[in-house]
Protein backbone atom coordinates (compact mmCIF):
# COMPACT_ATOMS: atom_id res chain seq x y z
CA UNK A 1 0.00 0.00 0.00
CA UNK A 2 1.31 3.29 -0.55
CA UNK A 3 1.32 6.47 1.71
CA UNK A 4 1.96 9.81 0.39
CA UNK A 5 2.70 12.27 2.89
CA UNK A 6 5.98 13.27 4.12
CA UNK A 7 8.38 11.92 6.01
CA UNK A 8 12.23 12.11 7.09
CA UNK A 9 14.75 11.13 9.16
CA UNK A 10 17.50 13.26 11.75
CA UNK A 11 20.29 13.25 8.86
CA UNK A 12 18.17 14.17 5.87
CA UNK A 13 18.75 17.57 4.18
CA UNK A 14 14.99 17.72 3.83
CA UNK A 15 12.91 19.54 5.91
CA UNK A 16 11.55 17.82 8.64
CA UNK A 17 8.18 17.84 10.79
CA UNK A 18 7.83 15.67 13.61
CA UNK A 19 4.24 15.50 13.86
CA UNK A 20 3.80 14.42 10.08
CA UNK A 21 6.73 11.83 10.85
CA UNK A 22 5.33 10.96 14.32
CA UNK A 23 1.44 10.33 12.78
CA UNK A 24 2.84 9.07 9.33
CA UNK A 25 5.49 6.21 11.77
CA UNK A 26 1.90 5.35 13.56
CA UNK A 27 -0.16 4.83 11.23
CA UNK A 28 2.39 2.96 9.17
CA UNK A 29 3.11 0.59 11.53
CA UNK A 30 -0.92 -0.21 12.41
CA UNK A 31 -1.39 -1.33 9.16
CA UNK A 32 2.28 -3.47 9.17
CA UNK A 33 1.44 -5.04 12.13
CA UNK A 34 -1.78 -6.07 10.27
CA UNK A 35 -0.01 -7.59 7.70
CA UNK A 36 -0.17 -4.79 5.28
CA UNK A 37 3.06 -3.79 3.38
CA UNK A 38 3.30 0.09 3.51
CA UNK A 39 6.05 1.96 0.84
CA UNK A 40 5.83 6.10 2.18
CA UNK A 41 6.18 7.98 -1.11
CA UNK A 42 7.82 11.20 0.58
CA UNK A 43 6.77 14.36 -1.14
CA UNK A 44 9.09 16.63 0.82
CA UNK A 45 10.68 18.93 -1.75
CA UNK A 46 11.91 21.43 0.90
CA UNK A 47 15.95 21.18 1.84
CA UNK A 48 16.74 22.95 5.71
CA UNK A 49 19.53 24.73 3.29
CA UNK A 50 22.43 24.12 0.26
CA UNK A 51 21.85 24.13 -2.99
CA UNK A 52 21.84 21.80 -5.53
CA UNK A 53 20.29 18.26 -6.62
CA UNK A 54 19.15 16.03 -3.77
CA UNK A 55 18.56 12.22 -4.98
CA UNK A 56 15.70 10.16 -4.19
CA UNK A 57 16.18 7.40 -2.28
CA UNK A 58 14.66 4.36 -0.33
CA UNK A 59 15.32 2.93 2.98
CA UNK A 60 13.38 0.53 5.49
CA UNK A 61 11.94 2.37 8.42
CA UNK A 62 10.09 0.15 10.12
CA UNK A 63 9.25 -4.21 9.98
CA UNK A 64 7.17 -4.42 6.19
CA UNK A 65 7.20 -0.22 6.05
CA UNK A 66 10.01 1.10 3.40
CA UNK A 67 10.38 5.10 2.93
CA UNK A 68 10.99 5.96 -0.83
CA UNK A 69 12.01 9.83 -1.28
CA UNK A 70 11.57 11.79 -4.38
CA UNK A 71 14.68 13.56 -5.83
CA UNK A 72 14.34 17.54 -5.88
CA UNK A 73 16.44 20.22 -6.94
CA UNK A 74 17.93 22.97 -3.63
CA UNK A 75 16.59 26.44 -5.21
CA UNK A 76 15.39 29.27 -3.46
CA UNK A 77 14.29 31.79 -6.33
CA UNK A 78 10.36 32.00 -6.93
CA UNK A 79 9.91 30.64 -10.89
CA UNK A 80 12.19 27.76 -9.81
CA UNK A 81 10.16 26.22 -7.06
CA UNK A 82 6.96 26.43 -9.29
CA UNK A 83 9.07 24.18 -11.83
CA UNK A 84 9.84 22.02 -8.68
CA UNK A 85 7.13 22.09 -8.15
CA UNK A 86 5.48 20.90 -11.43
CA UNK A 87 8.43 18.20 -11.47
CA UNK A 88 7.61 16.67 -7.79
CA UNK A 89 3.77 16.04 -9.50
CA UNK A 90 4.81 15.13 -12.65
CA UNK A 91 7.00 12.51 -10.66
CA UNK A 92 3.88 11.65 -8.10
CA UNK A 93 1.46 11.17 -10.86
CA UNK A 94 4.07 8.78 -12.53
CA UNK A 95 4.24 6.64 -10.01
CA UNK A 96 0.76 6.23 -9.24
CA UNK A 97 -0.45 5.23 -12.72
CA UNK A 98 2.39 2.73 -12.90
CA UNK A 99 2.83 1.70 -9.33
CA UNK A 100 -0.67 1.00 -8.20
CA UNK A 101 -3.40 -1.22 -9.32
CA UNK A 102 -6.57 -0.84 -9.93
CA UNK A 103 -9.22 -1.10 -6.39
CA UNK A 104 -5.71 -0.93 -4.83
CA UNK A 105 -6.19 1.00 -1.09
CA UNK A 106 -3.45 4.68 -1.84
CA UNK A 107 -3.35 6.63 1.82
CA UNK A 108 -2.59 10.30 1.07
CA UNK A 109 -2.20 12.96 3.69
CA UNK A 110 -4.43 15.72 2.51
CA UNK A 111 -2.37 18.60 0.39
CA UNK A 112 -3.82 21.03 -2.08
CA UNK A 113 -0.90 21.11 -4.19
CA UNK A 114 -1.58 17.69 -4.95
CA UNK A 115 -5.12 17.84 -5.50
CA UNK A 116 -5.55 17.76 -9.06
CA UNK A 117 -2.53 15.46 -9.82
CA UNK A 118 -3.80 12.24 -7.56
CA UNK A 119 -7.34 12.99 -8.57
CA UNK A 120 -6.51 12.53 -12.57
CA UNK A 121 -4.29 9.58 -11.49
CA UNK A 122 -7.21 8.17 -9.91
CA UNK A 123 -9.57 8.28 -12.71
CA UNK A 124 -6.84 6.39 -14.93
CA UNK A 125 -5.95 3.83 -12.56
CA UNK A 126 -8.68 3.82 -10.67
CA UNK A 127 -7.26 3.32 -6.89
CA UNK A 128 -9.17 3.31 -3.89
CA UNK A 129 -8.15 6.71 -1.97
CA UNK A 130 -8.29 6.64 1.38
CA UNK A 131 -7.45 10.80 2.44
CA UNK A 132 -6.12 11.37 5.76
CA UNK A 133 -7.61 14.83 6.20
CA UNK A 134 -6.49 16.99 9.66
CA UNK A 135 -7.77 19.93 8.77
CA UNK A 136 -9.97 22.27 5.67
CA UNK A 137 -7.21 24.19 4.50
CA UNK A 138 -9.92 26.94 3.03
CA UNK A 139 -11.02 27.71 6.95
CA UNK A 140 -7.17 27.59 7.91
CA UNK A 141 -5.70 29.86 5.64
CA UNK A 142 -5.90 32.44 2.36
CA UNK A 143 -6.47 30.47 -0.23
CA UNK A 144 -7.07 31.03 -4.05
CA UNK A 145 -10.28 30.38 -6.02
CA UNK A 146 -8.26 27.75 -8.11
CA UNK A 147 -6.75 25.87 -5.04
CA UNK A 148 -10.47 26.10 -3.26
CA UNK A 149 -11.70 24.39 -5.99
CA UNK A 150 -8.27 21.90 -5.93
CA UNK A 151 -9.55 21.01 -2.03
CA UNK A 152 -13.08 20.44 -2.67
CA UNK A 153 -12.33 18.03 -5.31
CA UNK A 154 -9.88 16.17 -3.69
CA UNK A 155 -12.35 15.35 -0.85
CA UNK A 156 -14.93 14.72 -3.27
CA UNK A 157 -12.20 11.94 -4.81
CA UNK A 158 -11.92 10.03 -1.73
CA UNK A 159 -13.51 6.83 -1.11
CA UNK A 160 -12.77 6.87 2.85
CA UNK A 161 -11.34 8.97 5.36
CA UNK A 162 -8.73 9.05 8.14
CA UNK A 163 -9.86 11.98 10.91
CA UNK A 164 -8.02 13.11 14.38
CA UNK A 165 -11.34 13.88 15.54
CA UNK A 166 -15.26 12.83 14.86
CA UNK A 167 -16.09 16.12 14.89
CA UNK A 168 -14.15 16.74 11.50
CA UNK A 169 -15.86 13.61 9.58
CA UNK A 170 -19.36 16.05 10.63
CA UNK A 171 -18.19 18.38 8.63
CA UNK A 172 -16.27 16.65 5.69
CA UNK A 173 -18.00 13.39 5.38
CA UNK A 174 -21.53 14.26 4.81
CA UNK A 175 -21.82 11.57 2.16
CA UNK A 176 -21.48 8.84 4.65
CA UNK A 177 -18.60 6.90 3.69
CA UNK A 178 -16.47 4.60 5.25
CA UNK A 179 -13.55 6.76 7.98
CA UNK A 180 -11.49 5.95 10.89
CA UNK A 181 -10.67 8.55 13.69
CA UNK A 182 -6.71 8.27 14.52
CA UNK A 183 -6.78 11.01 17.44
CA UNK A 184 -2.73 11.12 17.39
CA UNK A 185 0.33 8.82 18.12
CA UNK A 186 1.23 8.43 21.92
CA UNK A 187 4.69 6.78 22.33
CA UNK A 188 7.55 7.68 24.59
CA UNK A 189 10.20 8.76 22.33
CA UNK A 190 13.65 9.82 24.17
CA UNK A 191 14.66 12.98 22.76
CA UNK A 192 16.89 14.33 26.16
CA UNK A 193 19.65 12.73 28.04
CA UNK A 194 18.28 10.79 31.28
CA UNK A 195 19.74 12.86 33.57
CA UNK A 196 19.26 16.11 31.88
CA UNK A 197 17.04 17.82 34.96
CA UNK A 198 18.39 15.85 37.57
CA UNK A 199 16.11 16.43 40.24
CA UNK A 200 14.69 12.76 41.15
CA UNK A 201 11.28 14.03 39.37
CA UNK A 202 9.86 11.85 35.96
CA UNK A 203 8.84 15.01 33.58
CA UNK A 204 6.22 14.51 31.22
CA UNK A 205 5.68 16.84 28.33
CA UNK A 206 1.98 17.03 26.51
CA UNK A 207 2.56 18.58 23.24
CA UNK A 208 -0.06 18.82 20.98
Amino acid sequence: MFYISYYTTPDDVRASSPAANAKTLSISKALAANGIRVTILSTCTVAKSGKGFVKGRRFSVDENVICKQIPFFITGFGPFRRIQYILANIYLFLVLVFCTKKNENVILYHAVERASVVALAQKIRGFRLVLEVEEIYANASKLSPREIKAEKRDIACAEAFIFPTVLLNDVVNTSGKPYAIIHGTYEAVEEYPQNSFDDDKLHVVYAG
